[in-house]
């Protein structure tokens, strides 16, 4: 367009349609006021084809053989059509031997008033395999499709995860044999995957130990802590524990990974803990005075427990039947006694954490419900609280199945943070592993190995290449100790930001002597914020409304050549006779012309020039 004003507008062709970037209303208005007429073609089939893609997939690092491993896609450009959706079906498949570990559908998500012609939003559906064999494994997520779609390029993304074979290492302390204590300690002696060390502690810091592997004492040192994955805590009070044990605690689950279970009892648990090294895990808040030990008040009622929605991204409470996940019809109905909770603790919603996850609900006879297993994350490792003692009673209904498929899930969740540590004398982490182009990304190397750890470098170098350049050389990062004075803390961590440009997937690598040779990398993915491919359908209608609103038209292809007799003429046409006025005839133009020449013939005169 040609125009004499300084207003830009900038247009971008994608595909077959030509559409204007940023449209808000401030932008049609300006539009408007200017008389900037917008004039549009309109390109390609009326009805945009849909363009599904594997969006962002979150898989763990590492698990366990036997695991139930939940891999969580986001489907981008899913319709809202029911119908549509039907259509569409998402594969996890083993790419060695090209079996389909697990298929599902997306489910319907109802529509939101006043957004009904609003794009949809990525669904995420959740994938779950039990794998068997130990090793490096390689996983497909794909997405099948009985519609056609724009492009199949973007359909499949890869997962990578290391199946590791060893038995878990638990040890639960608590503080009387209550009925949960006595079951969950047979049920983790019975299990083959688990090493378990029990202990029940009291006041007199006398204890009672069982379990298949027996501990001398109380774990005193940060090394004796760091052999466990999971870290079991009962109704005990923490006067049992010196503040020195509970900080190694903390440690443990915040710079080892592993996992900490709490389980709620009607004498300690929570509300003594309020104040201390372990407050903190908790993935609620403890309300009262300082001093006071309070904590949750239990329902007066008996309840049923529900899944939450973070229980299936999560891949645990499949209590259903062997390859079911749903949750067990039996379960449901409180006619039948032994399925409901006698006592159970009431978490007020408002008192959860901002990253807290609800995994189950307590659910009263009149429908009224509360959180019952919450889950969150804390430094490298992760917490789950269990506001229950009365699981136990689901082995009327079908034995130790139900309350088995109900725990070894959970603490095999706990164990897997630790896996991407355990045996590893150091870890490369980024986070977030997805940013958009201009983003700030922070980059950490973690010392893990105390023969590193001493040596104590004042900083660690790291390479960041981007995958597919072969043209320029890896960016370096220098990284430098995070906390140095702290005390309390047992692994040396070196940071750096590292702010994200073009877009693409890169690979941060170790690029220092302390710890190369050590197969350290992590990777990160870098997207345009406002990327057009992501939306590369045709969208008509917004072209005739921007042609409408600014006064414009919309031509077709045939109609081009009337483009220039349609565009507004901007001609600027002056009205009278304009006044011209002469330099020649003015004195000072007449004197320093002089002025000039004689400065010309004086220097010539000087430096003796013709």
């Amino acid at each position: 367009f040609k125009q004499k004003t300084a207003y830009e507008i900038r247009l971008s062709l994608v595909g077959s349609e030509m559409c204007i970037r940023d449209s808000s209303r401030a932008l049609l208005r300006q539009l408007a006021d200017r008389r900037i007429p917008v004039f549009a073609v309109p390109l390609g089939s009326a009805t945009p084809l849909p363009d599904l893609a594997v969006g962002r997939v979150e898989a763990p690092s590492a698990a366990f053989i036997g695991d139930i491993v939940p891999v969580t896609v986001a489907i981008e450009g899913l319709p809202a059509d029911p119908e549509l959706r039907a259509g569409v079906r998402v594969q996890l498949v083993d790419d060695a031997t090209g079996l389909v570990l697990d298929e599902r559908r997306p489910e319907a998500v109802p529509s939101v008033p006043g957004l009904e012609g609003a794009a949809p939003p990525s669904t995420g559906v959740t994938l779950s395999a039990k794998p068997d064999a130990a090793g490096g494994a390689s996983w497909s997520v794909r997405l099948v499709l009985d519609t056609p779609d724009l492009t199949g390029a973007n359909n499949a993304a890869q997962v990578r995860i290391e199946l590791v074979d060893r038995p878990l290492r638990v040890v639960y302390f608590d503080g009387y044999p209550r009925w949960e204590y006595r079951y969950l300690k047979n049920l983790l002696l019975r299990e083959r995957s688990i090493r378990s060390s029990t202990l029940l502690l009291a006041p007199d810091r006398r204890y009672l130990q069982e379990g298949t592997d027996v501990l001398d004492g109380l774990p005193r040192s940060q090394e004796t802590w760091n052999a466990f994955d999971v870290v079991v805590l009962g109704d005990l009070r923490p006067a049992l524990f010196s503040d020195e044990q509970l900080r190694q605690i903390r440690a443990l689950v915040a710079e080892r990974g592993a996992g900490l279970l709490w389980i709620g009892g009607g004498a300690a648990t929570p509300g003594a803990w309020r104040g201390t090294p372990l407050a903190d895990l908790l993935p609620f808040t403890l309300g009262g005075a300082s001093g006071e030990s309070t904590g949750p008040t239990p329902w007066t009622q008996p309840v049923l427990l529900r899944p939450g929605p973070a229980a299936r991204r999560y891949g645990v409470l499949q209590l259903g039947e062997r390859g079911d996940p749903s949750w067990p019809e039996v379960l449901t109905r409180p006619e039948l006694g032994w399925n409901t909770l006698k006592w159970a603790q009431r978490i007020e919603p408002a008192t959860l954490k901002p990253t807290a996850e609800v995994m189950a609900e307590a659910v009263a006879a009149a429908g009224e419900a509360a959180p019952l297993v919450m889950t969150m994350r804390y430094g490298a490792g992760r917490v789950v609280y269990v506001a229950t003692d009365e699981t136990w009673r689901f082995r009327y209904g079908r034995g130790e199945t139900l309350p088995e498929r109900f725990w070894i899930p959970l603490i095999r969740l706990l164990a897997r943070e630790s896996l991407g540590r355990s045996g590893k004398a150091a870890t490369i982490e980024v986070n977030p592993e997805r940013a958009s182009a201009g983003q700030q990304v922070q980059v950490a190397v973690r010392l893990l190995d105390q023969s590193f750890a001493e040596r104590r470098p004042p900083s660690i170098t790291v390479r960041i290449a981007r995958e597919g350049d072969r043209t320029g050389s890896p960016a370096q990062l220098f990284l430098k100790p995070e906390a140095a004075g702290d005390s309390e803390a047992t692994v040396d961590t070196f940071t750096a930001p590292w702010l994200t440009t073009e877009p693409g997937v890169y690979t941060v690598d170790s690029g220092d002597p302390l710890i190369a040779g050590l197969g350290l990398e992590a990777r990160v993915e870098v997207i345009l914020p406002e990327d057009e491919l992501r939306s590369p359908q045709t969208d008509h209608p917004l072209l005739t409304s921007l042609a409408a609103e600014t006064g414009g038209q919309v031509l077709t292809p045939d109609r081009l050549a009337e483009l220039p007799t349609l565009l507004p003429n901007r001609e600027v046409r002056l009205q009278g006779t304009p006044d011209i006025e002469t330099l020649w005839d003015k004195p000072v133009v007449w004197a320093l012309l002089m002025l000039l020449l004689t400065s010309e013939w004086i220097g010539r005169r000087v430096v003796k020039l013709s």
